[in-house]
């Protein structure tokens, strides 16, 4: 079971870090619109939202199941309830 749980963590955290890096291109590409900024303004609603929102999909599908007393970052339950 452990073996399995580690493995099932391990999916969840590569695939984070595939969003991470697959973000970070993307928003190297932006920076050589940045002189036109309907181009720039298109590219960050076309490419750079959806992979903002595969990365939050992925971070939420891993806040699942790592414990919260190890988690860094605050839940959205601590930001609403808690803050």
């Amino acid at each position: 079971a452990q073996q399995r749980m580690l493995e099932d963590l391990c999916q969840r955290i590569n695939v984070c870090d595939e969003a991470v890096e697959t973000l970070g291109a993307h928003l190297s590409r932006a920076q050589t619109l940045r002189g036109n900024a309907f181009d720039y303004a298109c590219f960050m609603r076309d490419e750079i939202m959806p992979r903002m929102e595969q990365l939050r999909a992925a971070v939420d599908n891993l806040e699942r199941v790592v414990d919260k007393k190890v988690w860094p970052l605050p839940s959205y339950d601590d930001l609403l309830f808690r803050l």
